[in-house]
């Protein structure tokens, strides 16, 4: 795994004193992105077609970000962390993908996500994981990220309201069970 140790990614760290988290404003128009997601709902699409024109608006806003995050491929230490997972999310990847849920209850929050490739530090479901990681990127000291429970400069879904208030809209929307668990609970 990379584990966070490209220089040219590091070196847009500056300090934590001194960041500057007013890009976080929207510089990028993402209105046709969001038309076409709040139609999807209005047409009341399936839900998987929903879900999908939700990450496609997730990628557009967050694409934005991703020259000013120290985030890095192959670096996996976010995937550690609690990531809330919603049912139509894991409908969406079990048909997406070779992955079939195993629930459990009992799950190590020291564990990697088992949809983690470990030996490349890749999510091997990358273009269909949860709306929480696409919304995940750090800011500040890569090095922090390796400490699961330092505090340091993150986005995160809850942290946008607007994203936020669109995936409720979906769960409601679907008609699916609204509990959110750790991905962890469904994947082994």
């Amino acid at each position: 795994m990379n584990k966070g140790k490209d220089l040219s990614v590091i070196k847009r760290y500056k300090s934590s004193e001194n960041i500057d988290l007013g890009f976080m404003g929207v510089e990028k128009s993402i209105d046709k992105e969001e038309n076409i997601y709040i139609e999807s709902i209005k047409n009341n699409d399936d839900k998987f077609l929903k879900i999908k024109k939700l990450y496609d608006y997730s990628n557009v806003l967050y694409s934005q970000y991703h020259d000013k995050a120290v985030c890095q491929k192959g670096c996996a230490h976010c995937c550690k962390i609690q990531v809330d997972v919603s049912e139509i999310e894991v409908e969406y990847i079990e048909k997406n993908t070779d992955y079939k849920r195993s629930m459990t209850n009992n799950i190590n929050t020291n564990d990697y996500c088992a949809l983690l490739d470990l030996d490349t530090g890749l999510c091997s479901i990358y273009d269909y994981r949860p709306l929480s990681c696409r919304a995940f990127l750090t800011f500040d000291n890569p090095s922090y990220c390796e400490e699961k429970n330092s505090s340091h400069t993150v986005t995160t879904l809850i942290k946008n309201p607007k994203l936020y208030q669109m995936y409720q809209l979906l769960l409601l929307t679907t008609n699916t069970n609204q509990e959110l668990r750790d991905i962890r609970n469904y994947f082994q």
